[in-house]
């Protein structure tokens, strides 16, 4: 009987530190990515969880990050002033172009990637119909000599 205890004890023992470090240093997948401007890395499976916060920005580190876009790019060294009106929307967007140069662009796309509408601006104004499409987020990204002049998420209800 006593070595029937014993084994008990080591089963639950085992299984007990099994439980308190599985995947702390593991992870099942991940991606690795640079370019210029900076480097980055993600991977799937961790449980460990850091933030770290900073007067440009926080970065969560581990599981059950959001799926949702938090800071919106926009390039400084352009003089373009943007801004896009109404959001939330029900059928259309304007978006409002001070100096709108020769070239430049939109782009709008679904949160996975898939373009949906690639045009020209040639007005200050820009009135981009939304009707056709089904209540969603989107990103409309401005561009200037095919540079990213700044990026908006746009709510349709």
């Amino acid at each position: 009987m006593k070595w029937y205890r014993m084994l008990l004890v080591g089963v639950v023992w085992i299984s007990l530190q099994n439980v308190v470090f599985t995947q702390s240093g593991f992870s099942t997948s991940g991606i690795d990515m640079s370019s210029e401007k900076g480097r980055i890395s993600a991977t799937v499976g961790q449980i460990t969880h850091y933030q770290w916060v900073s007067n440009k920005g926080i970065i969560n580190e581990g599981v059950q990050q959001p799926y949702e876009i938090f800071i919106l790019t926009g390039v400084e060294e352009y003089s373009i002033s943007l801004s896009l009106f109404p959001n939330p929307t029900l059928d259309d967007v304007i978006l409002l172009i001070d100096n709108p140069g020769e070239t430049l662009s939109y782009r709008l796309s679904s949160l996975d990637g898939k373009t949906l509408k690639d045009e020209d601006i040639h007005e200050n104004e820009t009135i981009i119909h939304l009707d056709n499409f089904m209540a969603t987020v989107f990103l409309l990204t401005v561009f200037e000599n095919n540079k990213i002049v700044k990026t908006f998420k746009i709510i349709k209800n």
